[in-house]
């Protein structure tokens, strides 16, 4: 599907040359996660924190014991991805400009757990010809854990992210900088440069200019949609254009995965045989447990109506 040589993306590249191919991206961090784990100590490593998830996951009275994690923005396109992506790359960068000094400090914060927990932590023994774990000469354990993993891991974890983020997107992306809330520091000129030589849109550069105008005197919302968007785009060809290619990106989202979260806790095996009406009604309820806070006397509510039916009981 994504060979580059006989697959999918191939032969549609072959017929349409501007075509872009793009990866799953609910799955781009992923992908880094699995690149990193070539490294046999990061596997697992990870191997352990997917076991401590599980052990939370799986009973409520557990998973009450952490708390939430907080919902860090509602929205986001991939010119802020790519944004946030290259500050995380730098910063990995420059760790590994100044590795000696930062794993000195990191191992030392080791240590320190090691001596709390009891543990001695000594350098492995090197041979002549090692084949299932790292096998640097050094002269320390810091040295050796530097070598072996610390220096490792921010190599493959930089060629991660430059190979699965790419610059090859972003000028597809950057069709999001016409939108309200990005247009004000939008550089038009530059902007319809690389968009027009790429999808041949004519009189862009001018539209842009009063397109930014239009929106800054009319009462239109930065979050509108980009369908609703383009019932102001009557007399804007250029920009109603750009609003139908980005209507054609990919976008990905994570609500969906509420739901998958929630059914692994309510379709048990005890349960495994319930109707479709009552697994949608408890997973709504589980789901929106807080709303149910602002409603009052819900219990009180439910208890009556079970006490006005029959006595015979419907699991369905």
């Amino acid at each position: 599907m994504a060979g580059e040589i006989h697959g999918v993306q191939k032969i549609v590249q072959d017929k349409y040359k501007k075509a872009f191919y793009f990866h799953c991206a609910s799955h781009r961090l992923n992908l880094v996660i699995n690149d990193i784990s070539k490294i046999v100590e990061i596997r697992n490593t990870i191997g352990t924190v997917k076991d401590v998830i599980v052990f939370f996951r799986e009973s409520t009275l557990r998973r009450n014991l952490i708390p939430n994690i907080p919902l860090f923005c509602i929205s986001i396109n991939f010119v802020d991805v790519h944004h946030h992506i290259n500050l995380i790359t730098r910063t990995c960068e420059k760790q590994r400009s100044e590795v000696d000094s930062n794993f000195a400090d990191i191992f030392s914060y080791a240590l320190s757990i090691c001596e709390t927990l009891n543990i001695e932590v000594g350098k492995p023994r090197i041979c002549g010809r090692q084949i299932h774990r790292s096998n640097y000469e050094s002269d320390s354990a810091e040295d050796y854990f530097r070598k072996s993993i610390f220096i490792p891991y921010l190599d493959h974890l930089i060629l991660a992210l430059k190979t699965r983020f790419s610059k090859e997107h972003e000028v597809a992306f950057s069709l999001f900088n016409i939108l309200p809330k990005n247009i004000k520091s939008l550089d038009v000129k530059s902007f319809a440069i690389k968009v027009g030589n790429l999808y041949n849109i004519e009189n862009l550069e001018s539209e842009l200019n009063i397109w930014r105008e239009y929106l800054s005197q009319s009462q239109i919302a930065e979050n509108i949609t980009i369908e609703d968007l383009i019932q102001h785009c009557k007399f804007f060809p250029a920009i109603k254009d750009s609003c139908i290619l980005l209507l054609t990106l990919p976008c990905t989202t994570c609500t969906i995965e509420r739901s998958f979260s929630t059914l692994r806790r309510i379709k048990t095996w005890i349960r495994a045989t319930m109707g479709q009406d009552r697994l949608v009604g408890l997973a709504l309820l589980s789901i929106h447990r807080n709303r149910l806070l602002n409603i009052s006397n819900f219990s009180t509510k439910i208890l009556d109506e079970f006490c006005q039916n029959n006595r015979r009981l419907v699991f369905s």
